[in-house]
C-alpha cells in the first residue's frame, strides 16, 4: 500500500473526551525535519489533522477531518487540500446505518455493508495504518475495505525506543491487501495502539516528536522484518533450474529485425542464452529441458527508469523484466537489495544503478551522496567508480557551475553522466558541459519555457511544463538547434514519457492512460489513485 498510503495526513483513531489533545510528529528525511504533522482530538471525538512537508521542492498541504465508529471504522472522513504535485484535494465519506458513500474529485459512488468494513481513502497518511490495525485486529486480523478487497494484519516486531524515562513500547504491524505489496506501520502500545511511526528504509520517517533518534533502530528493525517477509517470498516462488537449459522448439523474437524467427531449440545457461540451433536438433546433455510447444521465446525485457525496492523488484519478474537499472537510490538499502537478489534470498532483475549526487540545499533531495561542492563530488563518484557503478546521476539542487567539472571528472573515471538539469540552469548548457543523458520530459522542456530565475528545485519543474509547453513552435529555430547538440554530441533521452502523461494529460476521472489498458487486473486501491493523479 505504499502508493495508497505514502501522500498525506495523519489518522490516529479517536480518544476518549477526557483525554482530548494534540499531538505532533515530525517527518524528517535523513535526520533533518522537512515538515510536521500536527493531530487535534476535540471533545466530540472528532480528528483533525493537519500534514504539511517539503522534500525535493514538493510536497502535500493537507487538513483532514475524520471521527471513528465503536468498532474502530470510519464513520465520517474529510479531506481539503492539495497532494505532493499540487493537485486538489476534496474527498468526502460518510456510513449512514448500512450505506457507506463517497465523492472525490474523480469518482464517486455508495453501497451497502453487510459487516465491518473500512474505508481507505485515496491519499491517506502511512498513518492511517494504524485505524487500519486497530479495525482490522478486533476483528481477529482482516477486515473489509471500501470500496473494494480486503485488509489483512500481522504483528512483526516489539521493542521499546525513546530516552531514558521516556521509552515507550511500539509494535510493527504489516498491513496486506489493498496494495501489489504490505505496508508497515509503528504503533504505540502504550497508547492503545495509537500510531507512533511510519518508516520508508532510506526515505522518510514520521515520528512522534521527540523520538526522532529512534528512527534509525525502527528502520534496522522494520528492514529485518521485511527481509523475512521477501525471503519467504523467494522460497515459495523461486524455482532453481539445473544448467544448462535446452528450450526446445520456439520462435525466437529477433528485437532488431521486429520479427519471430523460425522454429528453434535454444540453450541458456546463467542466466544468458548460450546457442541457438533448428528445431529437433540432437540435444547436448542439457540438465534442464523445457518444451516451448512453437510458442515466442522473447528477450528479456529492459525498465530503464527505475528507483527499486524489494517488491518492485519481484514485481518486475511477473513482468518479465530482466534488467532495470536504478536511477537513484539510497546507496546502503540498493547495496543489500542486490546482494539478496544474487543469493536467493529476494526475487528481482539484474540491476544496473546510477550513482546520485544532489547538491546540499533547502530542497535538497536525500539520496546517495548530498554535497556541498565540487571536490566532494568528486570523492562521490570516486565512491561509485570503486563499486563499479557505470553511471552518475546529478539532480536539481547542483550548482550550475559545478556540472561541467563533475562531468568532466566523471568521465575520466571511465563514467557516464546523466540528470536533471541543475536548478537556474538549460538543458542546452549541461549537455554542452558533458552530460551524456538527460532524464524526464519536463528536464529537456523546461530548455524552452522556462525564465533565468525559475527555481527547478520547486514544483515549477512541472507546474512550469503544463502552463507554457502548449505554445512552444516545435518547428522553431531553438528547438532544431537543441536537437542538432543532441544529435552531434550523442546526447541520450531518458523521456519517462508514461509518467508524465497523466501528469499533463489527464483529467480527474480517467484513468492514466499509461496504465489504463492493465487497470482492471489491479486492486481496487491502485485503480482509484490511478484516476485521482
Amino acid at each position: 500500500m505504499k502508493h495508497v498510503l505514502a501522500c498525506l495526513a495523519l489518522c490516529l483513531g479517536a480518544l476518549p473526551a477526557a483525554q482530548a489533545e494534540t499531538v505532533t510528529y515530525e517527518v524528517l528525511y535523513s535526520g533533518t525535519k522537512a515538515g510536521a504533522l500536527t493531530a487535534t482530538a476535540g471533545r466530540d471525538g472528532r480528528v483533525h489533522v493537519s500534514f504539511s512537508y517539503r522534500d525535493n521542492g514538493r510536497g502535500p498541504d493537507s487538513e483532514e477531518e475524520y471521527a471513528l465508529l465503536p468498532d474502530g471504522t470510519l464513520k465520517s472522513y474529510r479531506q481539503a487540500g492539495k497532494n505532493t504535485y499540487g493537485a486538489i484535494l476534496n474527498e468526502r465519506f460518510s456510513l449512514a446505518g448500512r450505506r457507506a458513500s463517497w465523492q472525490t474529485p474523480a469518482d464517486r459512488g455508495s453501497v451497502e455493508v453487510a459487516g465491518p468494513a473500512l474505508y481507505l481513502p485515496t491519499y491517506a497518511s502511512p498513518a492511517l495504518g494504524a485505524v487500519i490495525v486497530q479495525a482490522a485486529e478486533r476483528q481477529g486480523g482482516r477486515i473489509a475495505a471500501l470500496p473494494g478487497g480486503e485488509f489483512r494484519t500481522q504483528k512483526l516486531k516489539e521493542t521499546r525506543v525513546g530516552p531514558a524515562g521516556s521509552e515507550r513500547s511500539v509494535a510493527l504491524y504489516a498491513i496486506s491487501g489493498a496494495d501489489l505489496q504490505p505496508d508497515f506501520v509503528w504503533v504505540d502500545a502504550d497508547a492503545g495502539q495509537r500510531f507512533f511511526a511510519a518508516v520508508n528504509p532510506g526515505g522518510r520517517h514520521v515520528i512522534l516528536a521527540g523520538y526522532g533518534s529512534a528512527g534509525p533502530e525502527l528502520e534496522k528493525l522494520q528492514l529485518e522484518a521485511e527481509a523475512q517477509f521477501i525471503a519467504d517470498v523467494a522460497r515459495r516462488n523461486a524455482q532453481p533450474l539445473a544448467q544448462p537449459i535446452l528450450i526446445r522448439n520456439v520462435r525466437v523474437y529477433d528485437a532488431a529485425k521486429a520479427a519471430l524467427g523460425e522454429p528453434a531449440d535454444v540453450y541458456v545457461n546463467n542466466g544468458r542464452i548460450a546457442a541457438i540451433y533448428p528445431a529437433g536438433s540432437p540435444a547436448r546433455d542439457p540438465a534442464t529441458v523445457i518444451d516451448g510447444a512453437g510458442r515466442a521465446l522473447l528477450p528479456g525485457l529492459f525498465d530503464m527508469h527505475t528507483h527499486e525496492d524489494a517488491w518492485n523488484s519481484a514485481l518486475q519478474i511477473a513482468g518479465g523484466v530482466t534488467t532495470s537499472r536504478d536511477m537513484g537510490n539510497d546507496n546502503a538499502v540498493l547495496a543489500k537489495l542486490r546482494a539478496d537478489i544474487a543469493a536467493g534470498r529476494a526475487i528481482g532483475p539484474h540491476i544496473e544503478p546510477a550513482g546520485y549526487i544532489e547538491g546540499e540545499g533547502p530542497f535538497a533531495s536525500r539520496g546517495g551522496f548530498v554535497v556541498d561542492d565540487v571536490e566532494s563530488a568528486q570523492e562521490a563518484v570516486d565512491w561509485y567508480a570503486e563499486r563499479g557503478y557505470r553511471q552518475v546521476k546529478l539532480y536539481n539542487s547542483i550548482k550550475p557551475e559545478w556540472a561541467g567539472p563533475i562531468a568532466a571528472y566523471a568521465h575520466s573515471r571511465g563514467l557516464r553522466v546523466s540528470g536533471h538539469v541543475p536548478a537556474f540552469s538549460r538543458a542546452a548548457r549541461v549537455v554542452q558541459e558533458g552530460y551524456d543523458e538527460l532524464q524526464h520530459i519536463n528536464q529537456l522542456m523546461l530548455n524552452f519555457v522556462s525564465d533565468p530565475d525559475t527555481d527547478s528545485r520547486t514544483i515549477l519543474r512541472f507546474n512550469l511544463v503544463g502552463e507554457r509547453a502548449r505554445d512552444l513552435d516545435l518547428d522553431s529555430a531553438a528547438v532544431r538547434d537543441f536537437i542538432r547538440l543532441l544529435a552531434d554530441r550523442g546526447t541520450v533521452i531518458d523521456a519517462t514519457m508514461a509518467t508524465f502523461e497523466a501528469t499533463y494529460t489527464q483529467q480527474p476521472g480517467d484513468m492514466d492512460p499509461s496504465l489504463a489498458p492493465v487497470a482492471d487486473h489491479f486492486p481496487v486501491a491502485n485503480q482509484r489513485a490511478w484516476r485521482n493523479n
